[in-house]
C-alpha cells in the first residue's frame, strides 16, 4: 500500500489546543515518507477488526466524496474527536494522522491513525547570559514506526470494506469504543483473536452437551483452522463445526446455534496468518497429573504416532508409538 497524500493535526488537550494543520504534509521528504510507510507496514499486520459499512453509510459516502478534500475531512473528524475526547480524563492528548493511499489493485483507501505521545529526557540549550546545556523532560514525542498504533481506522472507499482497532474508555461516565461509536458511528464485530476464543468456547460446549471429549474437539478445531490458513487466510466458522461434529448433525446444528448466539461471523479474514500458522502448528495438551505434551498438529489423529485410549474406569491413557530416540531439550 502506498500513501498518497497525509495530513497531521495536533489534538493537545492538556493545553486546551488544537492544532490543525492548513496543508498536508510533504511526502518528498524520506523522514517523513519512511516514518508513514512504516507506519502503515505495522497497520497491515496489527490484528483489527474488520467489517464491511452498508451500502447507504454517510461515513462512506463522506469519505470517498472527490469533490472534499483530505484537509476537509480531516479537519472535520479532528474536530470531532477533540470536541469528545478534551473532557475525556481517560484519553491523552495525542496527534491524529489522516491519509489517502491505495494498494497494488489501485483501490482507494482512506486512513486515520493516532498517534500516542511518550514523555522522554532531551538536552536543552541555554544561552540567555551565558551557553549552558540542560536537560528537559520532552512530553510529546511520537511513536517510533516500530510499533503497532494504539488506534486506527482503515477504509476500502471502493468496497466499503474496514479495518479498525480501538481501545475502551470511559466518556461521560460510560465505557465505550469512542472511535467506532461516537466518532466514525459504526459497529464492528470483534477482532479475529477474540473471535477464535468465541468458536473455541461454542466447540467446548457443544462437545460437553453431546458428550465427546472437549479436549478431542478442540484439537480438531485448532488443525482445522491450520488447514484453512494455509488454504485461503480465512477462518469458516460452519466449515469448522462440519469437520469437527461430521459424525453428529445435532451437534453440528447446536454448535452453529452457539456461534451465532456469540454473533460470530461465517468468515473470519485473518492478517498476520504467519503468527498463527506458527502458534497453530503444534497441539498443547495439559494433563491432569501435570504432564504436559506438545505434538505437531499434522500428527495429532495419526494413530500411528499417538493414541489417546479411554479407559473403562473413566481414565485417560496416552500412547506415543514408534520413537527411535528420546532428546532432553534442557536449556540451562
Amino acid at each position: 500500500m502506498y500513501i498518497h497524500h497525509a495530513i497531521l493535526h495536533i489534538l493537545d488537550k492538556d493545553a486546551g489546543n488544537l492544532f490543525l494543520s492548513q496543508e498536508a504534509m510533504d511526502l518528498s521528504s524520506p523522514l517523513i515518507r519512511t516514518y508513514l510507510d512504516k507506519l502503515l507496514t505495522k497497520v497491515q499486520k496489527a490484528e483489527p477488526k474488520r467489517a464491511k459499512l452498508e451500502a447507504d453509510s454517510a461515513l462512506w459516502a463522506s469519505l470517498k466524496d472527490d469533490q472534499t478534500s483530505l484537509i476537509d475531512k480531516s479537519t472535520s473528524l479532528a474536530d470531532k474527536l477533540f470536541d469528545l475526547i478534551g473532557p475525556a480524563e481517560e484519553i491523552a492528548a495525542a496527534d491524529y494522522l489522516f491519509f489517502e493511499a491505495s494498494d497494488d489493485h489501485e483501490q482507494r483507501y482512506f486512513g486515520l491513525i493516532r498517534l500516542d505521545y511518550s514523555s522522554q529526557v532531551t538536552h536543552f540549550l541555554s544561552a540567555e547570559s551565558q551557553l549552558v546545556n540542560q536537560l528537559v523532560m520532552h512530553h510529546a514525542i511520537l511513536p517510533s514506526p516500530t510499533q503497532t498504533p494504539s488506534e486506527f481506522f482503515l477504509l476500502n472507499l471502493a468496497t466499503g470494506d474496514y479495518q479498525i482497532l480501538e481501545k475502551q474508555y470511559v466518556i461521560e461516565g460510560k465505557r465505550c469504543l469512542y472511535l467506532s461509536e461516537r466518532i466514525l458511528e459504526i459497529a464492528p464485530p470483534q477482532a479475529a483473536p477474540q473471535q477464535i476464543k468465541q468458536i473455541k468456547k461454542a466447540v467446548a460446549d457443544t462437545a460437553k452437551q453431546f458428550d465427546q471429549e472437549p479436549y478431542q474437539a478442540l484439537a480438531t478445531t485448532q488443525k482445522v483452522i491450520l488447514q484453512q490458513l494455509e488454504e485461503d487466510h480465512v477462518i469458516n466458522a460452519e466449515k469448522i463445526t462440519r469437520q469437527v461434529f461430521k459424525d453428529n448433525l445435532g451437534a453440528q446444528d447446536a454448535a452453529r446455534e452457539a456461534l451465532v448466539k456469540r454473533e460470530v461471523p461465517t468468515n473470519i479474514a485473518v492478517n498476520n496468518v504467519p503468527k498463527y500458522e506458527k502458534k497453530y502448528a503444534k497441539q498443547k495438551f495439559k494433563l491432569a497429573n501435570g504432564i504436559e505434551l506438545m505434538v505437531p498438529t499434522e500428527l495429532y489423529d495419526d494413530p500411528e504416532v499417538i493414541e489417546f485410549i479411554n479407559n473403562p474406569d473413566g481414565s485417560i491413557s496416552v500412547m506415543i508409538k514408534n520413537v527411535d530416540t528420546i532428546v532432553n531439550a534442557f536449556n540451562g
